[in-house]
């Protein structure tokens, strides 16, 4: 229809909308923010609480468009989409529909929620990663259906349809905008980080930095990218030589020793550690840590291999004489068992984490069966008198005292 400002007549309806249910609409003089209107409700009063704990009035962004035709698709620059998007307070767009009549025959409420969020985001970084014609503004395709039509184009519909979308309170929608404005995307990629390091055997470097066998390593250079919906991207930046350090996940659990399968067990309590370079070596190399007070074990599941050791003067380390006595039995059994090796089992939480399985220890370890025989006889002593989980004694303790005991 020709001479008609059906964008004017948009905006006039609009805030005759807001108006007629009380919504406070504070227009933009300059359509540069990506919204034409800062819509503000008024400040809720729950009955029965005080006025100065009442929660915050709900504020939302809204940008308006208006049509004599049945459309229902256009174009909105990505430049505004993405102060939309990024805005924490909800935002909308909304459409009315005029039709060639002096009033909007239809209104449509369309939310700029997760689904539009993330088309956004994922056209910034799709346009990061792609050149582009620097003349064109890049933009984003809306379209509105019946879902998004108000029952009736007037305020109080308008009204309720926004507070649908913010159901408990602004405060909770800003929440859960800004955890969804770091997490989407990311579902199937996360930020890495690349080092570069001179090695010859980079992988067991980094197995034995994560696992705390060593307190740092060497790199030439490192350097942070970003994968966010199938797209990666280099951060800025990047570092010169320096150190890494890094360490594992641990849990408390238990390490369990057996002469054969169906054999009682041997328990101690362990930490055990999963290192997150687990997640990117061949399987075959993935390894964990079983820590104990008195010994460590690797062991690599996949790969076949265990490793047994003792730690470094194990003789002087104290403990209760229950658990001094678990070591010794330990030890021997390590002797009996010889070539054929020892079942062993580990558990987090009292379940299985690692499949049950023979470990071969080295035989070098001196025979413990009269340090044994002295920590039994103390056991019978310290349990006369209800010490034994009070004293805390070590091996070389043993040695010395005993023909005391």
């Amino acid at each position: 229809m020709v001479g008609r400002d059906v964008g004017g007549m948009g905006q006039s309806e609009f805030e005759k909308l807001c108006s007629s249910a009380g919504l406070i609409q504070n227009v933009s003089r300059k359509d540069k923010a990506g919204w034409d209107y800062l819509v503000e409700f008024p400040i809720p009063r729950p009955p029965g609480q005080p006025v100065d704990m009442a929660p915050p009035a709900l504020q939302c962004l809204i940008q308006v468009k208006a049509t004599d035709r049945h459309c229902r698709k256009w174009a909105i620059t990505l430049r505004n989409m993405e102060r939309l998007a990024k805005s924490p307070m909800p935002a909308f767009i909304c459409l009315l529909e005029f039709n060639g009549e002096e009033h909007a025959r239809h209104a449509y409420l369309v939310h700029i929620g997760e689904v539009i969020i993330g088309r956004v985001l994922k056209r910034l970084r799709q346009l990061e990663k792609s050149p582009r014609d620097a003349t064109k503004k890049p933009t984003l395709s809306i379209t509105c259906d019946g879902t998004h039509r108000l029952p009736r184009p007037s305020g109080v519909c308008l009204k309720e349809a926004i507070e649908s979308r913010v159901p408990e309170g602004i405060d909770r929608y800003c929440e859960w905008k800004r955890r969804l404005l770091n997490t989407l995307g990311y579902e199937k990629g996360h930020p890495a980080m690349k080092v570069q390091f001179s090695s010859q055997d980079p992988i067991q470097d980094l197995l034995d930095l994560s696992l705390g066998y060593r307190k740092s390593l060497k790199v030439n250079s490192v350097s942070m990218h970003d994968t966010r919906f199938g797209v990666e991207c280099i951060l800025p930046e990047p570092h010169g030589p320096g150190e890494l350090s890094m360490s594992s996940a641990t849990s408390e659990g238990a390490i369990i020793f057996r002469e054969r399968r169906s054999s009682p067990g041997i328990e101690f309590a362990a930490k055990v550690h999963t290192p997150s370079v687990n997640r990117v070596v061949p399987k075959e190399r993935v390894t964990f840590r079983i820590q104990t007070r008195f010994f460590d074990v690797l062991v690599r599941p996949f790969g076949g291999t265990g490793k047994f050791s003792l730690l470094t003067g194990v003789e002087a380390i104290g403990g209760a004489l229950a658990k001094m006595r678990s070591l010794l039995v330990l030890l021997r059994m390590i002797q009996l068992c010889g070539s054929k090796g020892m079942w062993m089992d580990v558990a987090i939480d009292g379940q299985d984490f690692l499949p049950g399985g023979r470990i071969f220890v080295p035989s070098k370890i001196g025979d413990p069966t009269d340090d044994l025989e002295v920590v039994e006889q103390a056991l019978v002593v310290a349990r006369a008198y209800g010490i034994d989980d009070k004293v805390s004694v070590s091996i070389n303790d043993v040695r010395r005292m005993s023909g005391r005991i």
